[in-house]
């Protein structure tokens, strides 16, 4: 047995069997378990004092005298030198630093030696870290105060988060500008082995961000992981819950930004195809809606093929989406839509505009041909002013439009209901003279929009 007793106070610190022989480092270690003092800042001296005890020699000794040092004033230099020894796994350099003493938790740069070998991955610099008790949950001094783990999910260093998970690193910790926690870090940059790691850990896989609520599979599905959104459908994640400040799912993100993959792995798995967004400005806009707007007909295609409604409709006013991929210029979305039938007549709730109507509007000429091609009615028209598609086209001066809803037998003469004002006088009144003239050689009736000039002028389209 060996005493070890405090060189300053005499007072008996631990006693320790040395029956089998143990080195000076591992004296130190059994004491930095029981004093709770890192054998970095810890001296072994002989009872008489005559001298140190060095780290790789066998104690014989049956009592010791300890002398436990205050780490060093930070120094630039110094400090430097463990950061770059961490960074760069220059194990024999840290351990003579953290010998000296120097504190292992210094900050340079923004962030202590154990940040920078957690992003690294250099796993003998954190085990030496760890050992000396540097703090494994410290934040880094940048806006979103990083901590080791975060950074080590980030850059993918599977072995270095098990290990600090292991060490029993805070798991909870998130960024502190979006509140991202360690799941939504390596979701974000397609960690795959990290998530299927958190996953097998028990790590909290459904926790929302502060800042709006997204969950690791909305980030997932966000980017277009599809490897880390099936781990998480595969751990049993809600596939519906909804960021707090717009109702958006995973669903709906994956088809805003076209990640087909990650759509078939949800809407397999059973997401709501139908769940729209709760914000004022776009009510009733779901998945599908959301992939018409954006030109993603591969996308609508498979939500389609799921059975999502090809005729489902913003709540507000009506707009389908063959409206909103007619207004967009979405000309394969629009050929995907006829494909599954989408009613191309369907109008807006709120005006009577029909899909035809928008591409007059919007001059969409090749959707207006489609459009035709499947059966659209040429002169169906607004149910607040009466104006047909052909007129709209006049008002604004689209001729090609006006070529071809001509040659689809759409009436050049009808008048609007409030003013009745013809396609010619609104062409005229607008100085659209190529339109005017093009309706001129198609034979409109000149005697009727001159009548119409004798009452009013109406206003501009």
């Amino acid at each position: 047995m060996c005493s070890v007793s405090s060189a300053v106070s005499g007072e008996t610190l631990a006693v320790l069997d040395l029956d089998e022989g143990k080195t000076g480092k591992e004296i130190k270690q059994s004491l930095a378990a029981q004093i709770g003092v890192t054998r970095f800042r810890q001296r072994i001296w002989l009872e008489d004092s005559s001298r140190e005890v060095e780290d790789d020699e066998v104690v014989t000794s049956e009592k010791l005298r300890l002398v436990v040092l205050e780490f060093w004033p930070p120094d630039f230099e110094e400090d430097t030198k463990m950061i770059d020894a961490a960074r760069n796994n220059e194990v024999g350099t840290l351990e003579n630093l953290l010998k000296c003493p120097r504190n292992p938790n210094t900050e340079l740069g923004g962030g202590t030696p154990l940040h920078y070998a957690a992003a690294r991955g250099q796993m003998d610099s954190l085990r030496l870290l760890l050992e000396a008790r540097a703090d494994k949950d410290a934040r880094d001094s940048g806006p979103q105060g990083w901590t080791p783990l975060l950074l080590a999910a980030q850059n993918g260093q599977v072995d270095a988060v098990s290990f600090l998970l292991e060490a029993g690193v805070d798991v909870s910790l998130a960024t502190c500008d979006l509140g991202g926690t360690v799941f939504h870090i390596a979701a974000e940059r397609g960690q795959t082995e990290v998530v299927d790691l958190l996953i097998q850990a028990g790590v909290e896989k459904e926790r929302g961000r502060t800042h709006d609520g997204a969950t690791p599979l909305y980030v997932a599905a966000q980017n277009g992981h599809a490897g880390i959104a099936r781990l998480l459908i595969e751990s049993g994640v809600d596939l519906d819950q909804v960021k707090f400040d717009s109702g958006a799912t995973a669903l709906y993100i994956a088809a805003q930004f076209g990640h087909v993959p990650v759509v078939h792995l949800l809407v397999e798995a059973g997401a709501d195809m139908e769940k729209s967004l709760n914000t004022s400005s776009t009510t009733g806009a779901t998945p599908s809606y959301i992939a018409a707007h954006q030109g993603n007909a591969e996308v609508v295609r498979v939500l389609l093929e799921h059975g999502a409604d090809c005729n489902q409709a913003t709540i507000d006013d009506g707009f389908t989406l063959l409206h909103i991929a007619t207004q967009e210029g979405r000309v394969e979305v629009v050929r995907v839509l006829i494909d599954f039938g989408a009613d191309v007549n369907k109008a807006k709730t709120d005006t009577g505009a029909t899909p035809l109507f928008i591409a007059a509007l919007t001059d969409q000429v090749e959707i207006a041909r489609l459009l035709l091609e499947a059966n659209a009615d040429v002169d169906e028209p607004l149910n607040t002013t009466g104006a047909t598609p052909l007129f709209i086209a006049a008002g604004k001066g689209h001729v090609e439009m006006l070529r071809l809803l001509i040659d689809a037998g759409a009436d050049r003469d009808a008048a609007t209901t409030d003013f009745g004002v013809t396609p010619l006088f609104i062409a005229v009144q607008n100085e659209h003279i190529d339109a005017a003239g093009l309706l001129i050689e198609s034979g409109v009736n000149v005697v009727k929009t001159l009548s119409v000039g004798q009452h009013l002028k109406a206003p501009k389209a």
